[in-house]
Order: C-alpha cells, then sequence, then structure tokens
C-alpha cells in the first residue's frame, strides 16, 4: 500500500491535468476529476504516503531472513516511537511530506500547480489523521507482548522453520494449482509430497484443474477440481470416502488417515490497457493456465493491471486509487513456472 500511495503521489499532477482535459466527454474523469481537486483529497494522500510508508518500512524489515526476536521488538520500537513524536503530541508535527502541504497552503489554493477546492469540514482532518494514527499505533502495540515475554521465545527463531521438503509435515503449507497439469499426490516423487502418514501411498491421489479459455471473461465461472484417488486405504472429502469427485471451494480433503488440506479459491481478475494484440493474446492464454479471470473493465474486484508500458490512463487511475499493482506481461508468465524444490508456505 505504502508503493502504491507513493506512486500516486508523485503522478498525482499528471493524472489531475489528463482527467481536466477529458472532463467535458468523460462522466467518469469528470468524477475523479472533481474527487482529486479537494484540499481534502491532497492532505490524506500526503499524510498517508507519510503514515503508510513507515509502515511498509516496517513491513520490510520484518520479512528479512534469520531475524532475531530481539532485533524484531527494536524495529517495532523504533516504529512506535516514530509514530509518537510526529502525531501522539500536544502539537502533532505529522511527517515530511504531509508538513510540505500544509506549509504551502497555508496561504494558498494552490499546490504544485493545482487549484484544488477546501470544505467547512476540513479542519477536522488533522483531528482524524491523528486518531488515525493512534489506531495504528496501538494495534502495532497489542499485536507484540512484553520485551521480557518477547525475548523468551528465542525457541522459535526463523533459523529452526523447516529449510526442506522433508520438514514440511510439521507445518502448514499452501500449494497453488495451476490448470494444464496432473498434480499427483503421494509419499515419494509427487508433485505434492506427504510424510509422515503410514496410510498414505507413494501414488495416492491426483488432482487436475480445468479452466476453459471461454469462461475466463466470467468471474462467476471457476476452474473445475477433479480429485480421483489412486489409493489402499482411500480419500475422503468432508468425511466420506470418494473415488472421483469434482471439488469445490471450502471442501475437506483428507488423505490417508490424517493428512487433510482444505481447498481454497482465491480470485485473480485482471484487466488490461494498451497491450497490442499478440500481448492479450499470450495474457489471456497464461491466466488461463493461472485459473484467473481477465475483465473489459476496471472493477473494483481486479487484482491486478496489466500493461506493457505505463502511461496514464483512465485505468491506470483506477488502479492507484484502488491501491492495486501494475504489472507487465513478464509478471503472469513467470507465475507460471515456480522453481522446482522450492516451497512457500503463503504466496508472496
Amino acid at each position: 500500500m505504502g508503493n502504491a500511495l507513493d506512486n500516486l503521489r508523485r503522478s498525482v499532477v499528471s493524472i489531475v491535468n489528463m482527467l481536466g482535459d477529458q472532463t467535458d466527454t468523460d462522466i467518469v474523469a469528470n468524477s475523479l476529476h472533481n474527487s482529486m481537486t479537494t484540499y481534502k483529497f491532497f492532505f490524506m494522500l500526503y499524510f498517508l504516503s507519510d503514515l503508510f510508508g513507515k509502515i511498509n518500512q516496517l513491513s520490510k524489515s520484518l520479512q528479512k531472513r534469520d531475524l532475531s526476536y530481539a532485533t524484531v521488538k527494536q524495529l517495532v520500537d523504533s516504529f512506535l516511537m516514530a509514530i509518537e513524536a510526529e502525531y501522539l503530541t500536544e502539537l502533532p508535527s505529522f511527517g515530511p511530506l504531509c508538513t510540505e502541504f500544509l506549509k504551502s497552503t497555508e496561504q494558498s489554493d494552490t499546490f504544485k500547480t493545482i487549484t484544488f477546492q477546501r470544505n467547512h469540514r476540513d479542519i477536522h482532518l488533522k483531528k482524524r489523521a491523528v486518531q488515525c494514527a493512534q489506531l495504528i499505533h496501538d494495534n502495532i502495540r497489542d499485536r507484540f507482548p512484553d520485551n521480557k515475554i518477547f525475548e523468551a521465545f528465542s525457541v522459535f527463531e526463523p533459523s529452526n522453520f523447516p529449510s526442506s521438503v522433508a520438514d514440511l509435515p510439521r507445518y502448514d503449507v499452501k500449494y497453488t494449482l495451476l490448470t494444464k497439469h496432473t498434480y499427483l499426490i503421494g509419499r515419494k516423487n509427487c508433485d505434492i509430497l506427504i510424510a509422515g502418514d503410514a496410510a498414505v501411498s507413494r501414488n495416492h491421489a491426483q488432482i487436475e484443474l480445468v479452466h476453459k479459455e471461454t469462461d475466463i471473461a466470467n468471474p462467476e465461472k471457476l476452474p473445475t477440481v477433479s480429485l480421483t484417488d489412486l489409493s489402499k486405504f482411500g480419500t475422503s472429502v468432508n468425511g466420506d470416502k470418494i473415488k472421483n469427485t469434482e471439488l469445490k471451494d471450502g471442501d475437506l480433503v483428507t488423505f490417508g488417515n490424517s493428512s487433510t488440506f482444505t481447498l481454497v479459491y482465491e480470485p485473480f481478475i485482471i484487466s488490461s490497457s494498451c497491450l497490442d494484440p499478440a500481448s492479450k493474446k499470450k495474457v489471456r492464454e497464461w491466466i488461463c493456465i493461472l485459473g484467473g479471470h481477465m475483465v473489459n473493465d476496471w472493477k473494483k474486484e481486479c487484482t491486478l493491471l496489466v500493461m506493457n508500458n505505463v502511461s496514464v490512463t483512465i485505468k491506470v487511475v483506477c488502479a492507484l486509487l484502488s491501491l492495486k499493482n501494475i504489472v507487465t506481461p513478464v509478471y503472469l508468465e513467470k507465475s507460471l513456472h515456480p522453481e522446482r524444490g522450492k516451497w512457500k508456505p503463503f504466496r508472496s
């Protein structure tokens, strides 16, 4: 979110000018232009850019490998102290970006060549911003325990987490399934390995996903997931033994005695902008393999916007305002080829 806000802040003048040129002919552009040329919009944009910039920095720091719990404590304490110093004082200073905006607009209704409108309720914005910062501060503080308790959990350092496929049975693991591939499940030489369960066969079951290309434009039509049992001890779905069945979102699938997985469908809806016909054809093929959907118009449910090169369009503005990522077709292509032998508890 921090990156999306920063991108919007850097591009806001170009976006507003582009929308202004289309206000007479495009009702959507007119509505967006009116919303973006207000004091409230600019204040919140710069306030949130400062605040989420700090959150984004903390998030990146916490994702580093081999991070000790003592280091995590220091990172969190530094974040909380920064929030307290800038927002939770008798006279809040706000962050550097927001301070620049406030100083520039004390005696003017123009900021960075953009003339904005004021509202009598704008006087409450600073108070609400402080309340927002207080909520985030309290939320982060409450998520982390007291210092002594925190450091006592060194037994759970990341260095003790699973480092190979053989360690996976002791941990919750998420597998992302693609279409046009049959996934073999079992104890050895399988796509999904299950160890530690004597009732799981070497080749226990198989799963296959099918997603028709004619369905990718309709997010209501989900890929079909077929499960076939190949084992001696059996496979069950929601407690019932099966041989062949079609799975649904939320089904509990148990292989052998106790190796249970939940099938979860994660919506993956993209839209494209300014793609040439060849690129659009490739993107359609890839999104079909990924089990996703591709819609013509930008919707609030969209996950990504796909472009060969970023230029200012209505879809780009909508994606930025929705805090959604803008990627090239290569991003989708690389998603089809995960490194073999690698495992990910969660999709990053």
